[in-house]
């Protein structure tokens, strides 16, 4: 007895007690009870849906906690039920509703657990069977999945297989299932829609068919890129479905390339002297749309150079990441050093040369050789030679010297005292001399000598008496231009005489291949210079950055001369990153913070005058914290200040921080404040645009995303530059367009954040078709082959411009100067041409070929002569001279330039008439106002764009930069 009183206090204290009325004990734990324990849906029928009910009840005294709701792992997918805990309070019951959606047919099984906190039955399990019914007549079912890309089965009659980034080279295959789940069987008819692209290929290519009911027929759609960028397929499925006749597949994929790129093709240690080391650091980033697994970074060619930061590898980079590694070069011996730094992958390999030299000093003669000429007995024959010091450190010179083998008719004006230092890009300029004492050839050489003992030599020659035949000589013998600012030009004399006897009939003046992009020679290529003749040149040097400058003028002739220059950049030049700014998408009374660096990246201080935020910039962007004005910033220092953006309004906001210094190039610099305040959440999309042949930035490009919400656009800067500002989150093509040209990228918005894409993105030269008339005096699809941009070509314009049906599948169509217009002016060839431009083509003509502007358009452009006269306008002459530059982006294309040298034969324009712009303009009839020279307009506001040139587009100065611009505002 004593033991079963025990047991009674034990659960007593496990489960408590609760004495009633009666004094009894009751049940105060709670107590599970399932109804029904097994659950069967019996037959469904395909599109009917099953919906049984379990009635979950609590028969204890207090409240049942299920915890859990657990599904069987081997549930058909077909069965469905909510799996989020529930309560049920005492005495109480819940019902849990359990779904039956019948996908294929047959049986389908399976079992849902209820755990809870009922201490006697801890986990109720309940079976479920169900058994698909075909649907009565014939019915489809339509599945997609790929294992290839983790894409669980989707049924559906508008299946959409999302395929994701692959791999070029690396396909992928997605499983499309067609069944008959109806009681009649399926005609099927499943082949590839004529929209869908080249890469989605199926196997087989067409199902043609009838599926009894429960049978089924399968295609594998291989998804095999061999090109970057989104694409989309459709297998189409047609069937006796009465309810679904038509249902498809759709199939989207992005093919991406694994690549590394590094931010420099080679990095240049510079000079470095021995004993001391120098670092450069190295960026490279994952520029594709593919993961790559970097697995070694080597280095090859010289042990002088070597890694000394670098990841730990393998290291796996996501598109967009960066890694920076830090290189070391130690000289050991005065050599020039380079070396091949390979990054190996799973992409193709990079490979980045480096170059270094070690030297304490390296000194140069400019001229290397010099040869005094024809000089009569006696006279004093001088000739500067400069001495400059290239490398990067001081040059110490011990000694200047003739060799012995030199004749005594050689000498030196005035030599420095040794020894004698000459800085880094610095020089010393000494005069030698020539005297002869007898008739005859004397030759010998001067040597320089520096404190390593390294030596140069200047070969020295000279003749006595009067040159016999050509004999040039050149005064002075070499131009230093000394330090000139950046961006400002300076200008040197140069006097080439005909010494000898005879005249030179062919003298040649050219800058040497090695010469420096700031000199510019200006005179006669060729010049004829009789006996004691002479002939004048000028030379300009504008340094375009900060450092000495190095280059040479070759004289061809009989006797050739080089004649040295020199000159040094000297000026202030302020960087400013980033540009542009963008504060992105905020949330509303937000405040977000942007750092803006200024860097004095010339050879001199940068003195900043003001910062301001000029209107119409809003006030919710401000400058918070900004050095006292005004600012210096050291050369190769830089300088920092806080932009804050606080937003109120939802909307888009533009500002600009205006920047006043002392800069040489741009005293006053604007940079683009961009910022959005919305209420809603949404993201942004950063990204540059560049031009058809990748060489610069295209101004005025319209960037836009079609979003759930509508379109959103912009327009890029002058530096290609735009931000899409409050796009809802998401995955968009982005769409750049300029004239008929376009490209489109991928981006994936996440809300209040700035999606940068990264590189830039060219616009495509396969997204316009172009076709090109034959003409017997202009070149146009030379200029389109140079900048890679495919084109058809039609030798007569008959096959084209009589054919209304082929000329409309043409963005673009150009005339080249002197084509057949006996056809292009027939009625036919004008109504199928006048019909292509209002339907939205464009057309470019150049010269002769204006005829047809003049007759489809009489009154967009007045042509010189008079218009009732065919080939009036060409008795226009020739024209060879300066032109201006109306247009702004124009402008900006040539760096600046508001004027530029062409050269026209033989149409002259008049005026433009009403809506057309006149791009380029020049005094041709003095003093008559200035002809259009280019000129653009189109008919009706939907119509193409219509481009007219007075001149060809090949063998021009500059041409390459104005094509390429007019190519885009077609």
């Amino acid at each position: 007895m004593l033991r079963r009183i025990r047991f009674s206090l034990l659960l007593l204290l496990l489960y408590g007690c609760d004495c009633g009325d009666g004094g009894q004990l009751t049940n105060v734990h709670p107590d599970i009870e399932v109804d029904p324990a097994s659950l069967d849906f019996g037959g469904v029928r395909r599109g009917d849906f099953g919906e049984e009910t379990i009635r979950v009840a609590n028969r204890g005294g207090v409240v049942l906690r299920v915890t859990e709701v657990r599904r069987a792992e081997d549930t058909h997918p077909a069965i469905t039920f909510d799996t989020e805990p529930f309560e049920v309070a005492a005495g109480d019951a819940f019902e849990f509703d359990v779904g039956f959606v019948v996908t294929s047919l047959g049986e389908a099984t399976g079992a849902v657990t209820f755990v809870s906190d009922d201490p006697d039955e801890p986990e109720v399990t309940v079976p479920i069977t169900a058994e698909a019914l075909p649907a009565a007549g014939p019915r489809l079912s339509l599945c997609v999945e790929s294992e290839d890309v983790g894409l669980s089965r989707i049924c559906d009659y508008e299946a959409i297989a999302q395929l994701g980034d692959v791999v070029l080279g690396e396909p992928v295959d997605a499983l499309v299932t067609i069944e008959s789940v109806g009681t009649e069987p399926l005609v099927v008819d499943a082949s590839m829609s004529r929209s869908s692209h080249p890469f989605f290929v199926p196997t087989p290519s067409r199902v043609q068919t009838t599926l009894p009911s429960g049978e089924r027929a399968t295609v594998t759609v291989r998804f095999d890129p061999t090109e970057t960028g989104f694409e989309r397929a459709q297998l189409v499925v047609e069937t006796n479905d009465a309810d679904e006749p038509f249902a498809q597949v759709r199939l989207r994929g992005t093919g991406v390339e694994r690549r590394l790129c590094a931010e420099v093709e080679s990095v240049d240690f510079g000079a470095v002297e021995l004993g001391m080391y120098v670092e450069r650091e190295l960026t490279f980033e994952n520029c594709a749309g593919a993961p790559v697994v970097v697995d070694a970074l080597t280095i090859e060619g010289t042990s002088e150079l070597t890694l000394e930061v670098s990841p730990t590898l393998p290291l796996t980079m996501e598109p967009g990441a960066r890694e920076t590694i830090t290189l070391r070069y130690t000289p050991t011996d005065v050599v020039d050093d380079e070396a091949l730094l390979r990054i190996v992958s799973n992409a193709p390999e990079t490979a980045v040369t480096l170059i270094a030299r070690a030297e304490s000093c390296q000194l140069a003669a400019l001229p290397p050789m010099i040869d005094f000429g024809s000089t009569r007995l006696g006279e004093i024959m001088a000739r500067s030679l400069v001495i400059s010091n290239v490398g990067a450190h001081a040059c110490e010179i011990t000694d200047f010297a003739f060799s012995p083998s030199t004749t005594a008719e050689f000498g030196a004006s005035v030599l420095p005292t040794v020894p004698t230092t000459i800085g880094p890009g610095l020089t010393e300029t000494i005069e030698l001399t020539y005297t002869p004492t007898e008739l005859g050839v004397d030759s010998g050489e001067f040597l320089i000598t520096d404190a390593l003992g390294q030596t140069v030599t200047v070969q020295l020659a000279g003749v006595s008496d009067m040159a016999v035949g050509c004999y040039l000589a050149v005064a002075p013998v070499s131009l230093s231009f000394g330090a000139i600012a950046i961006g400002v030009p300076s200008t040197l004399g140069l006097q080439i005489s005909n010494i000898g006897t005879e005249a030179c009939n062919t003298v040649t003046l050219a800058l040497s291949p090695g010469s420096g992009a700031d000199f510019a020679l200006a005179g006669p290529p060729t010049a004829w210079i009789p006996p004691g003749g002479q002939q004048s040149i000028s030379v300009t040097f504008t340094p375009s950055a900060a450092g000495a400058r190095f280059g040479s003028i070759i004289i061809s002739g009989a006797n050739p001369i080089n004649v040295p220059l020199t000159g040094t950049g000297d000026g202030t030049l302020l960087c400013v990153t980033p540009n542009p700014v963008v504060f992105g998408t905020r949330p509303a009374n937000s405040v977000t913070p942007r750092a803006v660096t200024l860097a004095a990246c010339g050879s001199q201080d940068v003195v900043v005058s003001s910062l301001s935020l000029p209107a119409p910039t809003t006030s919710e962007m401000s400058i918070y914290t900004a050095p006292p004005l005004p600012l210096t910033i050291q050369a190769g220092a830089t300088a920092q200040l806080e932009l804050r953006y606080a937003g109120t309004n939802d909307g888009r906001d533009d500002g600009t921080l205006q920047i006043t210094s002392n800069d040489v190039v741009a005293p006053i610099q604007d940079i683009d404040l961009i910022a959005h305040t919305s209420t809603v959440p949404c993201g942004d999309i950063q990204g540059r645009i560049c031009d058809l042949d990748m060489a610069g930035p295209v101004v005025g490009a319209t960037v836009y995303v079609d979003t759930p919400n509508g379109r959103i656009s912009t327009t890029t800067n002058a530096n290609g530059d735009y931000v899409l500002t409050c796009v809802p989150a998401g995955t968009y093509d982005v769409t750049a367009e300029s004239g008929q040209w376009s490209n489109s990228s991928v981006a994936t918005v996440t809300a209040y954040t700035t999606t940068v894409i990264p590189g830039q993105q060219c616009l495509d030269p396969t997204s316009a078709n172009v076709a090109v008339i034959f003409g017997s005096f202009d070149n146009i699809e030379a200029v389109l082959a140079a900048k890679g941009i495919p084109y058809d070509f039609y030798t007569t314009p008959d096959a084209l411009v009589l054919n209304p049906t082929l000329l409309g599948t043409y963005d673009i169509v150009f005339i080249n100067c002197g084509w057949n217009e006996a056809v292009g002016l027939g009625p036919t060839s004008r109504a199928n041409l006048t019909a292509y431009v209002s339907n939205g083509g464009s057309l470019y003509t150049s010269d002769w070929a204006y005829d047809i502007v003049e007759v489809l358009w009489p009154n967009a452009v007045d042509f010189h002569g008079d218009d009732n006269v065919l080939n009036s306008a060409q008795s226009g002459g020739s024209y060879s001279g300066l032109v201006d530059v109306l247009e702004p982006s124009l402008v900006a294309a040539l760096n600046g330039q508001t004027q530029i040298t062409m050269n026209a034969c033989c149409v002259a324009t008049t005026s433009a008439g009403p809506g057309t712009t006149v791009y380029l303009e020049a005094q041709r009839f003095p003093p008559d106002p200035p002809n259009p020279l280019m000129i653009g307009f189109s008919p009706t506001p939907t119509a193409g764009r219509v481009f007219h040139t007075d001149f060809h587009n090949n063998g021009q100065p500059d041409i390459e930069t104005v094509f390429s611009w007019l190519l885009l505002n077609l």
